[in-house]
């Protein structure tokens, strides 16, 4: 059977860096079922396949499964070597695994590879493998290295654990941008080097806790997914207070807290998106997301924030719903029977935990703890969260109980666990290989060894939420400690241990262990102040100035400022020369900043790239004669990594600067239904419909009439009827609908049915849906199922638009260069070398169709091939001698579901590089506007880039390559 790229769930031979592997096909039946090898390049891997990392090995492969289980498959088809990993040299892509310890598989192939692993990691590391490479079955042996076994206490206890750890910390800490800035992945890394409790990571600790602490951006201005980012944010400072008595984050703490109680739903939870007088907008809860909002209020108060406590009881009362009938569920839905439930019952556990409630918090941890590691797959959208948090969660249920679900799990963590040191998470079938953006499970390194570090970290028990005691430096410290604190407050450690060791022979337990928390977290100070001091040193030295401004920034936050350790080397920045050093350093570090560098390439090679819009201000650091060791630096980065020819979802600001670009215009359309118009509707709770309510000759006196936007009972079908009235059908080429409703509905124009769609926002109707427009009165006649919120920005509205030639002009501001012949290669006939797209719910390119599947439309145009994608996005071919000139018109798809601006804004830029080098790109257009490339292309280039910018207006970018291809040398 053949897939085309036009079967993109199934096409996934693609992957950077490699060549295109040897063609297979699972072939059931017979003694000895493979990926039968057949001609290279011709038929590609099955369609229920999985691609999965191969622990330490550094290779990654396929296996066969169905909903994301691989209980079937008896084979692995090796799809990707990392450089210089551990099968860098043994395996080669296209090989098949076919079993381990010179036995083929006889049950889960995956399964079985992972229990290799950790066995082989418990003697020599020599992992031995049967392999079928050409047809032929061979003997190869990957040497990983040796760990030691789990300790039947594990993670306790157990040595094996802890050089994992130590290897996880060592990666983040390299991993990290100097001002400690990683956005929410950096929540991860930063919660994880500081649940490892060890004072060398403190430095980095500290430097992601100052930066967060100022809040770099208006804390309101994340309104659109707060109640994610926020949260994670909020309980990465609040046990980054608890664990340091670091008092300057205690502001950005209640900022956090008090955005927090304000977005919170009336049921006591949270959604996507913060709360509007208690309404959850979009789908409404999203307990996820709620869990996590919660525990960090709980945490705030321990510090000794003031929360709303009606709040704390709210959610309380909503979390503990589910205990003694099943695990907590999505949104405001019944308990579900999962006992992770993608790590839900996991902050459920640990919230009840931190209040106190044994009942509750042991109900949801014993059930991860009794758990197998097929409920580590399931998640809506990507089961990360379950992979993080469940050990958090199982370890309340008990050393014994959790020691079983470790190590019945153990061959699963150890497959996700990468030849460096790093994780990775597993992803699941139903999300595109190669795609960067969407969604948790495409998540690199950088977001999931933090996560995973918890874990690990478990043993330290230095965070509230892996089992640290209540802090001496919260709302629970014994009144007898408070001079103790004060000191330490006021940076005097050694008296603070001084008057803390007075307490730690007292006869009250807690007493005792705050007084010795005390002293311990004043050493930790101490040491991590004399550390940091010498890493300062040797970034003076090695001349990464900005580096060591960073750190010395964060020593501010723990030393007096009058230390002469701290003054002297403040004095040394503090120049014009130095601080040029300085400015040069933020940009060097910028632009290398871990979350552009480490990235998942297209068939899951973790690689080191430059993204395409920052080589050339590398290269201006480069050639910088002032630059001091940046220009070393960049000129080392340059020549060691490749530029990227995928989308990592960057900030093309340097092309920001172009004065042809524009922005703020957009499509004009007349609109002959507005949405506060007069409308007459029906609530039908009871009874049959009336038969021809969407004709235009029903009489619907007898309907309430109100004004748009209208709101009603959350019981029954909601029917809308709205009359307007055309003098003249001239000119209308266009319709388009607006909507705005909580349920499914059904669309009439004049008693035809129009559309049949659930959600918000607009879309242009089909050609055909002009003609039933009549002269004189029409009626918009509108069904809508299911429950209407009250009245707030997301009640019901509609509106019908027509659209007319005048309104489809080109906006005068945007003059494109002549239209292009077609033509006489088109792209959408070749295969793709890669495509990435960095949104949508669907994240394919479609061939010849819009990204919706209709037909491609730019300015009332139709054109029957093209390209349709999702900015940002990335599309490669190769390029052959004969092709000579490279033409297309790009814009907004007309058919995507666009809205006009003030209703939702669309901005995207059009480029074209061939071989990493820019040839042409458009200014940033919006919609109704469009760009024509017909650009030439050199005779030795290999291979054409088609990149999409996503511009500062990042709603409905539905954008089309319409009638893309190349002229031919003799034409």
């Amino acid at each position: 059977m053949n897939y085309s790229k036009r079967n993109h769930g199934h096409n996934i031979l693609r992957y950077l860096g490699c060549t295109l592997l040897a063609s297979a096909t699972l072939v059931y039946g017979g003694e000895d079922p493979l990926f039968s090898t057949l001609a290279p390049n011709v038929t590609p891997i099955p369609a229920r396949s999985f691609d999965y990392n191969l622990g330490p090995t550094g290779a990654r492969g396929w296996f066969h499964g169905i909903n994301s289980h691989t209980r079937d498959s008896r084979e692995i088809f090796v799809k990707s070597i990392e450089p210089q990993s551990p099968a860098d040299g043994v395996l080669l892509p296209g090989d098949m695994i076919v079993g381990v310890f010179g036995e083929r598989f006889d049950v889960d192939a995956r399964r079985t590879f992972g229990e290799a692993i950790v066995k082989v990691e418990a003697a020599d590391g020599k992992l031995p493998l049967l392999i079928v490479r050409d047809g032929k079955k061979h003997a190869a042996t990957i040497a990983i290295e040796p760990m030691g076994a789990y300790a039947p206490t594990a993670p306790y206890d157990c040595p094996k654990t802890a050089r994992i750890l130590e290897r996880m910390t060592a990666w983040l800490a390299q991993d990290m941008p100097p001002d400690g800035f990683h956005y929410l992945g950096g929540a991860f890394s930063r919660l994880g080097l500081l649940a490892s409790g060890k004072v060398k990571y403190m430095d980095h600790v500290r430097r992601n806790a100052m930066t967060q602490g100022k809040i770099r951006y208006p804390i309101d201005a994340l309104n659109r997914h707060f109640p994610w980012v926020g949260s994670y944010e909020n309980l990465f400072l609040t046990e980054y207070y608890l664990a340091t008595g670091d008092r300057s984050v205690l502001p950005a703490i209640e900022a956090y807290v008090r955005t927090l109680e304000k977005g919170v739903g009336r049921p006591g939870t949270w959604g996507h998106r913060l709360a509007t007088d208690g309404v959850m907008p979009g789908y409404g809860a999203m307990n996820n997301a709620g869990l996590t909002a919660f525990m960090s209020i709980i945490l705030a108060y321990e510090c000794g924030v003031e929360v709303d406590m009606e709040i704390v009881r709210l959610c309380a009362e909503f979390f503990a719903t589910p205990a003694g009938l099943g695990g907590s569920p999505y949104g405001d839905n019944p308990p579900w029977l999962l006992s992770i439930h993608n790590g839900k019952n996991a902050t459920t556990a640990i919230n009840y935990h931190l209040l106190g409630n044994t009942r509750i918090r042991d109900w949801f941890a014993k059930g991860i703890a009794a758990s197998n590691p097929e409920q580590l797959e399931q998640g809506h959208t990507g089961n990360y969260w379950a992979q993080m948090w469940a050990p958090l969660g199982g370890a309340l249920a008990g050393p014994e109980a959790f020691a079983g679900y470790m190590h019945r799990t153990a061959w699963y963590r150890d497959m996700t666990r990468r030849w460096d040191g790093s994780f990775i998470h597993q992803p699941l079938p139903h999300r595109r290989e190669g795609n960067l953006a969407g969604g948790t499970i495409a998540r690199g390194p950088a977001w999931v060894t933090g996560g995973f570090t918890l874990g690990y970290a478990l043993p330290a028990k230095y965070l509230r939420m892996t089992g640290a005691p209540q802090s001496v430096f919260g709302i629970h410290c014994p009144e007898v400690l408070e001079l103790a604190r004060t000191r330490y407050f006021e940076r005097d450690y050694e008296a603070a241990i001084a008057e803390a060791t007075k307490f730690t022979g007292s006869e009250d337990p807690r007493t005792r262990s705050m007084a010795e928390q005390l002293i311990k977290a004043a050493n930790d100070q101490m040491a991590s102040i004399e550390l940091t001091l010498a890493a300062i040193d040797a970034a003076l030295e090695k001349g990464d100035v900005y580096l060591a401004q960073c750190q010395l920034e964060g020593l501010g936050l723990i030393m007096p400022e009058t230390d002469e350790r701290l003054v002297s080397r403040l004095a040394v920045l503090d120049t014009p020369e130095m601080q040029l050093l300085v400015d040069i350093g933020r940009r060097y570090h910028g632009l290398i900043t871990p979350h552009m560098r480490t990235a998942q390439g297209l068939g899951s090679v973790y690689v080191k790239l430059i993204p395409l819009a920052y080589r050339h201000s590398l290269e201006r650091i480069a050639e910088n004669e002032d630059a001091g060791v940046y220009k070393e630096l960049a000129r080392q980065y340059l020549a060691e990594y490749p530029v990227s020819n995928q989308m990592l979802r960057f900030d093309l600001t340097p092309l920001l600067e172009d004065p042809t670009i524009a922005s703020g215009r957009g499509l004009t359309i007349s609109p002959t239904v507005s949405t506060d118009t007069t409308v007459r509707w029906l609530v039908v709770t009871d009874g049959e419909t009336p038969e021809g309510w969407m004709e235009p000759a029903f009489d619907d006196a007898a309907w309430t009439e109100t004004e748009m936007p209208i709101s009603g009972s959350k019981e029954g079908r909601h029917l809308v009827r709205s009359t307007f009235t055309l003098q003249s059908l001239d000119g209308i080429e266009e319709l388009q609908l607006s909507r705005s409703h909580s349920g499914d509905a059904e669309f009439f124009l004049n008693g035809e049915q129009i559309l049949e769609r659930s959600g918000g926002g607009s879309m242009f109707l089909k050609p055909s849906t002009v003609g039933l427009l009549r002269e004189g009165q029409n009626v918009l006649a509108v069904q809508v199922y299911g429950a209407q919120r009250p009245r707030d920005q997301r009640d019901t509205r509609y509106g019908l638009h027509y659209v007319t030639p005048d309104a489809l002009a080109q906006s005068p501001s945007i003059v494109p260069p002549p239209r292009p012949p077609a033509p006489d290669v088109y792209v959408s006939d070749l295969e793709p070398v890669s495509e990435t797209l960095g949104w949508g719910w669907d994240p394919r390119v479609r061939y010849d169709r819009a990204l919706t599947g209709d037909p491609i439309t730019l300015q009332g145009y139709r054109y029957e091939k093209g390209i349709g994608t999702h900015a940002p996005s990335d599309i490669v071919f190769t390029l052959k001698p004969e092709y000579r000139r490279f033409v297309s018109t790009v814009g907004h798809d007309q058919m995507g579901g666009v809205r006009p601006r003030g209703d939702g804004e669309a901005d995207a830029q059009y480029m074209i590089l061939v071989d990493g080098k820019e040839l042409a790109r458009s200014p940033m257009l919006g919609l109704g506007e469009v760009w024509h490339f017909d650009v030439a292309l050199p005779e030795d280039g290999k291979e054409i880039l088609l990149h999409v910018y996503e511009g500062p207006y990042r709603h409905y970018d539905n954008v089309v390559w319409a009638n893309a291809g190349f002229m031919l040398a003799d034409q």
